[in-house]
């Protein structure tokens, strides 16, 4: 954990007094300290969070966010009227948490509405480069099947905007009939994501990834013309599906 030409500094990714009999330790920062910076601070060890964490350790969710983002986990994007996620960086976003302030005041059970709008440029920059956003439905979905269901979108369905973008619907998800996780994957460079929460009981987590040529390709993918794709016989969201060789004609 030591550097230096007399091994008298701590090294990035751990903290402590190098010249001290304790020595430098590894930063605990729950695998969500940014790296760029060096994961903690060298001294005192306080992390410098990303992944929309915060904490000594990056052990809480920021304000708007839920989970819990101890040992790795996800923090997610809490329902919101209308809201917009426009980071390049891996995310989550869910049904869960809410802003209820807006629902309280009615009468009878609260009514959530939520509506993701995911876009990692800005919608009015025609020049940005183009990318594929993956959502991930996560296995621990309860919604009842009907009107709300989890609908998905490619792109900026009418009923949010009636401007030149064009959208198709990418999916309808609720709990029956369906084995998750399930991804889905927009090509338009935007991701709608709408829910009706009926019952406080029910609702869904997700995670979000922008794949983009040749930076943000996924380890498990290559950039092949311009898009991150599996290699060459495999297939699947995470490409660990084996194709069969000759076209399945051997």
């Amino acid at each position: 954990w030591t550097t230096g030409e007399f091994c008298q500094y701590c090294k990035a990714g751990s903290y402590g007094n190098a010249t001290s009999p304790e020595g430098c330790r590894g930063c605990n920062c729950n695998e969500h300290g940014n790296t760029a910076l060096g994961v903690c601070d060298t001294v005192t060890g306080v992390c410098y969070c990303q992944d929309n964490t915060e904490g000594p350790t990056c052990n809480k969710c920021k304000k708007g966010y839920y989970g819990d983002p101890r040992r790795g986990g996800t923090c997610y994007f809490q329902c919101m009227a209308r809201g917009m996620l426009t980071s390049w960086e891996p995310q989550g976003l869910g049904s869960r948490l809410a802003e209820m302030s807006a629902w309280e005041s009615r009468q009878g059970p609260p009514s959530r509405e939520c509506l993701w709008i995911i876009s990692p440029h800005d919608l009015h920059n025609k020049t940005e480069v183009s990318s594929v956003i993956q959502l991930v439905i996560d296995p621990d979905i309860s919604v009842t099947c009907g009107d709300n269901s989890v609908y998905v979108y490619d792109g900026l369905p009418d009923f949010v905007s009636m401007g030149t973008h064009q959208s198709q619907v990418l999916g309808v998800f609720c709990t029956q009939d369906t084995i998750y996780p399930v991804t889905v994957e927009a090509r338009s460079g935007m991701m709608t994501v709408h829910y009706k929460q009926g019952d406080p009981l029910e609702g869904f987590n997700a995670s979000v990834t922008v794949l983009t040529c040749p930076d943000r390709c996924p380890r498990n993918r290559v950039c092949r013309q311009g898009a991150c794709v599996c290699p060459e016989g495999t297939t699947g969201p995470d490409c660990s599906d084996q194709l069969c060789s000759n076209n399945c004609t051997a």
